[in-house]
């Protein structure tokens, strides 16, 4: 996306995908699109306005593809840890790119944007000569589940699968229909 988008990405996918504590701030959005511009994503409606964005960070992850040597929070791979940017954590020749944020329009939830984003991703760190699309990604439907089954614990829950063998949570299952493989 461009600097220009950032207002839009602000008010019509942050403030309406995370609640309050969670919202990045439009001056944490402009400063993704600053360091890494070509790792932030965008889909827009035909109005042009933002349905979707995809923010990614380039990072190094030493001793790929050992588990072990993988960047060790989502807040160290958003620069968070220890500075305060993605800056911190950019690496222009770094061999991993991060996925760390999707965020989809109530309205476009179930189009299957996750799916693209993947393939985008993929394809861009092709391109790019980067050896390892990651992300800590983590399910969606933990707490809801636990309100109406014992809690399994969040491994075990992560791990469950459905008759199918696809994971039972929503989110999981998307990403390992598209190619996620549970590493660490």
């Amino acid at each position: 996306w461009r600097l220009s988008d950032t207002p839009n990405i602000y008010t019509r996918l942050e403030l309406t995908n995370w609640p309050v504590w969670l919202v990045d701030n439009e001056e944490v959005l402009a400063e993704r699109v600053k360091v890494f511009p070509e790792g932030q994503f965008l889909v827009r409606d035909s109005n042009g306005f933002p349905i979707a964005c995809l923010s990614t960070n380039r990072v190094n992850w030493k001793d790929a593809p050992n588990p072990k040597g993988l960047p060790r929070s989502w807040d160290y791979c958003a620069g968070v840890e220890p500075g305060t940017s993605f800056e911190e954590a950019y690496d222009p020749d770094g061999n991993a790119l991060v996925l760390l944020v999707i965020n989809i329009h109530p309205d476009y939830k179930g189009a299957q944007i996750p799916g693209h984003f993947m393939k985008a991703a993929k394809d861009f760190a092709e391109s790019q000569s980067i050896d390892h699309v990651i992300s800590p990604f983590r399910p969606s439907g933990y707490g809801e589940y636990k309100l109406s089954h014992r809690d399994p614990g969040f491994l075990e829950y992560c791990l469950t699968k459905r008759e199918d063998g696809l994971p039972q949570d929503t989110w999981l299952r998307n990403l390992e229909r598209n190619g996620m493989q549970i590493i660490g």
